[in-house]
């Protein structure tokens, strides 16, 4: 079956392609004859490499046919989308069972305990998203709900990890098509549904379990799910140019300059486990509105209670907007489990300062380089 996940993949790419768009509008047309629906799951845990796909990455999304599903960015959870017995989209939610609130997380998993029992569903898509730390009781609560959907993997039993699965209603049950996961590296599971799904009673399903990329990337603009508390601003992941050249950035607003009760603006991730030869880079910059207006910013970079970078940007009006440049050697933190914070001071006033992290990134090298 190694050769259905190759072909399916393919077809995505060609349908992506085609569409020039990796999120198009979900439209469900019930009057049209079942035919074959392409479903692919991506899947990626806290601070791992998102799956290679198609000349670029995936990170957490389910794709039914044509359409992207949208679920919230910031919650990490099991996301779960079904399909009717014609193969249309019946629902689709987030189960948030990784919730700081310890009773909301236990509802999550009540609510997500019941899902193989809802009469409607005749296809399940199931995919995890951000960290994910279950104590005993609740992962092996949450192990027998996904086996109820015919699973054999053990996603619960360690973090962070990526995991999905994709499930069909036949006459013995619920019966698995494809699973995947990785405790190393973001997933992606890929199937073309046949509209009898009689046909997969005695369907002998594929297996994964990936094993790391070498070398390693990690996006921070695509951790927000992961930011710690302790930061002092609230970020988005925006499109944004500087110099006219566009790129997806750390950007936190300044709503009130006036009324700002902290002038620096921080964004914090605790515990990232270093692999071998780290390096944190990015492209810092004063958005191409807020040149000349701003009296210029400071880019910091601290890891724990070191502060190994410091770039000031847009402080002489008279040099052209563009995107700097950073890449910051932390070899000397390999192996540890850091602190890092990213950090925007103003240079005199914050009055128009726009700053941006374009595409952050730590990268890690092979064990032998």
């Amino acid at each position: 079956m190694r050769s259905a996940f190759g072909l399916s993949l393919a077809l995505f790419a060609l349908v992506l392609a085609l569409n020039g768009s990796v999120r198009p509008t979900v439209r469900v047309d019930r009057s049209l004859a079942p035919g074959p629906v392409q479903i692919l799951a991506g899947s990626k845990g806290r601070f791992l490499t998102a799956a290679p796909y198609a000349g670029g990455t995936v990170g957490n999304a389910i794709w039914v046919g044509d359409a992207s599903l949208s679920f919230p960015a910031d919650v990490a959870g099991i996301r779960v989308a079904t399909l009717d017995a014609s193969l249309a989209l019946d629902a689709h939610r987030v189960f948030d069972v990784a919730s700081r609130d310890a009773r909301a997380a236990d509802d999550a998993v009540r609510e997500f305990e019941r899902c193989a029992s809802a009469p409607q569903a005749s296809v399940a898509i199931l995919a995890t998203s951000g960290h994910i730390a279950p104590g005993p009781a609740a992962s092996e609560r949450l192990q027998s709900a996904l086996e109820a959907f015919g699973a054999e993997l053990r996603p619960f039993d360690a973090s962070p990890v990526s995991y999905a699965l994709i499930s069909a209603r036949t006459p013995r049950g619920w019966t698995k098509l494809a699973e995947r996961m990785s405790h190393d590296q973001g997933t992606l599971l890929a199937f073309t549904l046949a509209p009898d799904l009689e046909r997969y009673e005695h369907f002998a399903p594929d297996t994964v379990i990936d094993r790391a990329l070498d070398p390693r990337t990690i996006r921070l603009d695509a951790e927000l799910g992961a930011v710690s508390p302790t930061s002092s601003a609230t970020y988005r992941r925006e499109s944004h140019r500087v110099g006219g050249v566009r790129l997806d950035a750390l950007y936190a607003p300044i709503l009130n300059p006036e009324r700002s009760a902290n002038p620096v603006h921080s964004i914090v991730w605790e515990r990232i486990e270093l692999g071998n030869a780290p390096r944190f880079r990015s492209r810092v910059g004063l958005r191409d509105d807020a040149w000349g207006k701003s009296d210029g910013v400071v880019f910091v970079v601290r890891v724990d209670d070191d502060e190994v970078a410091r770039v000031p940007v847009g402080t002489d009006a008279s040099v052209e907007p563009m995107w700097i440049p950073l890449d910051v050697d932390l070899a000397r933190f390999a192996g540890r489990a850091v602190r890092l914070e990213l950090r925007v001071e103003p240079h005199i006033t914050i009055r128009s300062d726009r700053p941006l992290w374009g595409e952050p990134t730590l990268t890690f090298a092979r064990a032998d380089e």
